[in-house]
């Protein structure tokens, strides 16, 4: 009797073992695609990074023969 007694432990071990071995494996499958979202996320800022510094850019230093915003007459005078 001792034996099927290990036996069923044994089983149960392998059981939890093997229960363990998926969710770690479904753990990781879930930091992969939260890695790949995160890196999405930081592509897209660092592109709307690049656009305002060139907005500012031509905000701060406009085109030749293009006067600043405040220098022209409102419409109604």
């Amino acid at each position: 009797m001792p034996e099927t007694s290990q036996d069923e432990t044994l089983r149960a071990l392998d059981a939890r073992c093997m229960e363990l071995e998926i969710r770690s494996e479904e753990g990781l499958a879930e930091i992969a695609k939260l890695q790949d979202f995160v890196g999405a996320y930081e592509r897209r800022i660092l592109r709307l990074e690049s656009a305002l510094s060139a907005l500012k850019q031509r905000v701060e230093n406009p085109p030749e023969g293009m006067g600043a915003a405040e220098d022209e007459a409102p419409p109604h005078y």
